[in-house]
């Protein structure tokens, strides 16, 4: 995996913070949306955060998970942890 995209917010599109085998069949993947990142949703409200996909290096999209709805302010980072188990 190569980058992570919010479906629930299309334009931000990251690489990852970090990449760690956890165990000798686990992979786990982290992003971070800072600060100030991803603080509108277009409209002048905070954006709402339900879903991720990742994507390989030729844009494919390999995995994709929901979670519930995290509300994204100037104030707030938001870090999401992936363990994907081979």
């Amino acid at each position: 995996p190569k980058m992570a995209k919010a479906a629930s917010h299309p334009e931000l599109v990251k690489a990852f913070n970090s990449v760690t085998w956890v165990a000798p069949n686990i992979v786990r993947l982290e992003c971070l949306v800072d600060f100030a990142e991803a603080n509108d949703d277009g409209f002048g409200n905070p954006p709402e955060f339900w879903e991720l996909g990742i994507y390989d290096s030729a844009g494919h999209l390999v995995a994709y998970f929901t979670f519930p709805v995290d509300t994204k302010y100037p104030t707030t980072q938001l870090l999401y942890e992936i363990d994907i188990i081979i």
